[in-house]
């Protein structure tokens, strides 16, 4: 058994949207948002998601969307926890290979990825630091380069609904083990000099093979060490159940 734990979601970056998602530290509920990806520049099969499909979630933690993200702004909805999906650019159109796209192509069935976020906590002054949380599992059931998907599953999938990247790669939770976690599982911060997993949390994981669990964006996601260990400790943290296969 193999798992990578997976950034996504809004972040500080220009292509994720410069703004981070709300969390309650309290009570660790948040709201998944995702980022823009340069949806605009893509063509898609049938419609694409927008960042109004969230408005309501943000409105019930009493947050708004930022005014450089309109409700009418395509998102990429990547993961997507209502087709339990996840993708990534395979091979570019310039040959070259995607580090990111590697490393999930070494994923099969039974394998895992872990989704973690950087997060606002609202119920602090605005100074307190983002926090990096997980939020959601997938167990991989299948993967599929987009190419070889009929257009109904494609435009099930954030990768799939966009026109010319048939190299792109697809993977396919198992609906019954995947899906967003209904609350937050708070697992580190900035520390270091880097956002980083907390000492505590690596020693019950079995640690990552990364430098001191350094997460602040990287490039190549990194692998459990113990990946048995670490499922074992997240079936015993609060909020992680039921799974849920939606979005908001």
């Amino acid at each position: 058994m193999k798992g990578v734990l997976l950034r996504v979601g809004c972040d500080s970056t220009d292509t994720g949207g410069n703004w981070n998602a709300p969390v309650i530290l309290k009570s660790l509920e948040y709201v998944y948002v995702p980022i823009w990806g340069q949806e605009d520049e893509h063509d898609h099969l049938g419609s694409c998601p927008t960042y109004g499909f969230f408005s309501s979630a943000l409105q019930r933690l009493g947050v708004s969307l930022p005014r450089h993200l309109p409700p009418d702004k395509k998102v990429h909805l990547d993961p997507d926890f209502g087709s339990v999906t996840i993708g990534e650019p395979y091979l570019h159109r310039s040959g070259k290979l995607s580090s990111r796209g590697q490393i999930l192509n070494q994923l099969d069935m039974g394998d895992f990825i872990v989704f973690y976020a950087g997060f606002r906590p609202i119920d602090h002054a605005r100074s307190f630091p983002i926090i990096d949380c997980l939020f959601g599992i997938l167990h991989i059931q299948s993967k599929t380069f987009v190419g070889d998907l009929p257009d109904e599953k494609r435009r099930n999938c954030a990768h799939g609904r966009r026109i010319g990247v048939e190299n792109d790669l697809v993977l396919w939770g198992d609906p019954e083990k995947s899906g967003r976690f209904p609350k937050a599982v708070h697992i580190g911060g900035y520390r270091d000099g880097a956002h980083r997993i907390t000492k505590e949390l690596l020693r019950e994981w079995g640690d990552l093979n990364i430098n001191d669990g350094y997460i602040q964006r990287s490039v190549r996601p990194p692998f459990f060490l113990d990946p048995r260990r670490f499922l074992h400790w997240l079936n015993l943290q609060e909020g992680t159940s039921p799974l849920l296969q939606s979005n908001w």
